[in-house]
């Protein structure tokens, strides 16, 4: 791809009508990363002045320098490092915990004791990008590995100073438990080369794909539902079933304090992480969701309707819409749901809330990857309209967009509607929610329409809304003491696509 870079005239262009192709850089495997590495540091030192030719108040562009400064820690390219922090100050765009880290150990350093010093910095922002901001743990235990790798090649009493640290500090930062840490500091360091061959061998296999267990499932078409479970059993207890019963269930199920790693964006695997993620983020999918659905022209759907929810997890969005077009009394006579979600745990469950829900519906169940969905997975009747639900997905850095789009072209013809809400984590992410919109744009000009789009971040002068707001009590300054955390962010687009 950077080839390509080297030789297009118009680095603006290219990167909108090709940059999710380029982004799905992000989050390859170093194998292949290492065969743009040259290109991708000649690009970055001697082309610079493309890169200073574009607008960045536009989000691509913005995005571009996020993706570049990224791989260029990656590859522990300092030059390319520190150019691209330049531009990064220089354009007044704001980056992550996890590369504010890698800076603290690339830039400024004046004496070898100063990487041993930022040891405390260091792991503060890479528990804080592991706890709120980052998809998965790969990328943050990279930079850690990175931090390693540059102690290693000083003398052999600081990797010790480093490693004695480690050691001492693995009870107050959460990312330093994970078996890759371990890993890492079990490598012999008398002999440097090869213990930097072994680590660059330990994050090749980081960065490689893991089908776990919760894909054994993929040989089988069958319905997956949760049944005869105390759960199920619950639901059928419910009198006047609803968003705030279910989690009201999962807020007795978890005590305080619990938490999930990696904020719930890899695959759940057991019910106690379902009760912990409903609980912990329920109220601000559900806020986000119908924030969104009342951008949609209600009054224009009708006939046929299929829902798709593209990585469900427990089905909220589903329910959030349900119960949006009820309170409206909009009635969908047994409508498709199809459920998308590579947990087998967690999509039983979303199945069984949507029966529960919305017992005459007919329920299509799909336990995969978004890069693993194939077009029968979830091929439609033209002549239906189909709502199309992302969640707290289409930021996430664990699949291509640029696959999803077009199996979305070949599957979805017809009228479709699309929902995608996200939370604002930084421009980068919210570009592949922009990217998703525009591409379908830019593919269906005429046939294509927006019917809202919002973004707020956490820096807005007026928030959108918190926990505390959410539940009615007052909180019109999100003051410091308000009780409710922190501020909710969102990025919601809303558009319709005749395909």
């Amino acid at each position: 791809m950077f080839k390509q870079l080297l030789e297009t005239e118009d680095l603006s262009l290219f990167l909108q009508q090709k940059g999710e192709l380029l982004f799905d850089l992000s989050n390859a495997t170093y194998d292949k990363l290492q065969t743009e590495k040259s290109n991708f540091e000649y690009f970055i030192m001697l082309q610079s002045e493309k890169i200073e030719a574009l607008d960045f108040s536009i989000s691509r562009n913005k995005a571009f320098l996020h993706f570049i400064f990224d791989l260029s820690e990656r590859f522990q390219l300092r030059n390319c490092i520190q150019q691209t922090y330049n531009w990064l100050q220089k354009y007044n765009i704001e980056i992550g915990s996890r590369l504010r880290a890698a800076l603290l150990f690339n830039i400024d350093i004046s004496e070898t004791n100063i990487y041993i010093a930022r040891f405390s910095s260091i792991c503060e922002l890479l528990d804080k990008a592991l706890l709120k901001e980052d998809d998965n743990d790969k990328k943050i235990l990279a930079t850690f590995a990175n931090y390693y790798l540059a102690v290693l090649d000083r003398y052999y009493i600081w990797i010790q100073h480093l490693r004695k640290a480690i050691q001492e500090s693995i009870d107050q930062y959460s990312f330093l438990k994970k078996k890759f840490i371990s890993d890492l500091i079990s490598f012999d360091v008398t002999n440097p080369e090869l213990c930097a061959k072994c680590i660059l061998q330990l994050k090749d296999e980081l960065f490689d794909r893991h089908l776990t267990a919760i894909q054994d499932i993929y040989q089988s078409n069958n319905f997956l539902i949760e049944e005869d479970t105390e759960y199920a059993k619950l639901l059928k207890t419910a009198s006047n079933l609803s968003f705030d019963w279910i989690r009201s269930i999962a807020f007795d199920k978890v005590g305080f304090g619990t938490h999930l790693e990696n904020r719930g964006v890899e695959p759940l695997r057991n019910e106690q992480d379902l009760f912990i993620y409903l609980k912990s983020y329920g109220n601000m999918h559900y806020a986000k969701m119908q924030s969104a659905i009342k951008k949609l022209p209600l009054d224009q759907i009708n006939g046929t309707i299929e829902i798709i929810d593209w990585g469900c997890g427990q089905a909220l969005a589903t329910i959030t819409l349900i119960e949006f077009l009820q309170k409206m009394d909009i009635e969908i006579i047994k409508p498709k749901i199809t459920l998308i979600e590579p947990s087998e745990i967690t999509i039983k469950r979303a199945a069984l809330h949507i029966k529960s829900f919305f017992p005459d519906s007919q329920i299509n169940t799909v336990c995969k990857y978004l890069d693993d969905v194939l077009i029968d997975d979830v091929f439609t009747n033209p002549k239906s309209v189909k709502i199309h639900l992302f969640s707290n997905i289409l930021d996430v850095e664990l699949f291509s967009l640029s696959k999803l789009e077009a199996l979305i072209s070949k599957s979805q013809k017809g009228v479709n509607y699309f929902i995608c809400v996200s939370p604002y984590i930084d421009d980068f992410k919210t570009d592949r929610v922009d990217g998703f919109r525009q591409y379908f744009q830019n593919n269906y000009n005429e046939n294509y329409k927006l019917l809202g789009e919002k973004t707020n971040s956490k820096s807005d002068n007026k928030y959108w809304n918190c926990n505390n707001n959410f539940k009615n009590k007052r909180c019109y300054n999100h003051p410091d003491n308000c009780g409710c955390y922190n501020k909710w962010t969102r990025v919601i687009r809303v558009f319709k696509v005749n395909i």
